[in-house]
């Protein structure tokens, strides 16, 4: 016998949330992208689709994707949506999550397909996440001042997120250059697509590597910042694209 048919099941016995419930307990998805500009990793839908490709044969299901242009207020929302479908009863409605990802006006270096393109990876990358439970937030307590932070609102995480969202709920007014700088940061287009969380990460790695742990952002200089301005400035051609 085969090693082929030795691993094979008989997946007409499962029903879809049973097929469904397979591939969430077995599937493993690094994350195998690197940000450089941020120094961190993180994971794309295309990992994501790799890693769950061969797991919905084995449990005779099929993922399919597509996205769809949806009007909210006056702006273009990108909307991926994701479908689970049972192969072996086709008869079965498939199981279907959806994410939004909004279109920004403009984006510095990236031109409107670009844009779009952004805006689709992102939305696909979290209506797969909440397909497949992979959760790609930090928990609330990793990021909980416990009231240290003058009375800040709460920011609720929100998939859809988006840079200009990340930029108002920062709000560290340290410097009267620490605007610019921030806007540089998540204008770069290789932190197109990035939640509130990595934006802060990365830009917290970068001026860390810049300026050195000693030193606090509140004690930053008018040089200390133009330090930072300029090392974003060179890193302009370092895309991971």
């Amino acid at each position: 016998m085969s090693e082929e048919k030795k691993d094979a099941i008989d997946t007409a016995k499962y029903g879809i949330y049973q097929k469904l419930a397979l591939v969430q307990s077995v599937l493993k998805a690094p994350k195998n992208q690197r940000n450089k500009f941020g120094g961190y990793n993180y994971r794309s839908a295309e990992d994501i689709l790799e890693a769950v490709k061969p797991l919905a044969i084995k449990v005779g299901a099929l993922v399919t994707i597509h996205d769809d242009l949806v009007l909210i207020g006056d702006r273009y929302y990108v909307k991926a949506v994701v479908e689970f479908h049972d192969i072996d009863h086709p008869e079965v409605p498939a199981i279907v999550t959806s994410a939004l990802a909004r279109e920004e006006e403009q984006k510095k270096g990236m031109d409107g397909s670009q844009v779009t393109g952004a805006s689709s990876s992102y939305a696909r990358k979290y209506a797969l996440n909440g397909m497949f439970c992979i959760d790609d937030t930090k928990d609330s307590d990793a990021t909980n001042d416990h009231g240290k932070g003058g009375g800040q609102p709460e920011v609720k995480k929100n998939p859809v997120g988006s840079a200009v969202a990340a930029a108002q709920a920062a709000k560290p007014q340290v410097n009267p250059k620490y605007k610019a700088v921030w806007k540089a940061y998540i204008d770069h287009p290789a932190n197109s697509g990035l939640d509130q969380q990595q934006l802060k990460d990365g830009f917290n790695n970068l001026r860390v590597s810049i300026i050195g742990k000693e030193k606090k952002a509140a004690d930053y200089t008018d040089e200390d910042w133009d330090k930072l301005a300029s090392a974003i400035a060179e890193l302009a051609d370092d895309l991971p694209y």
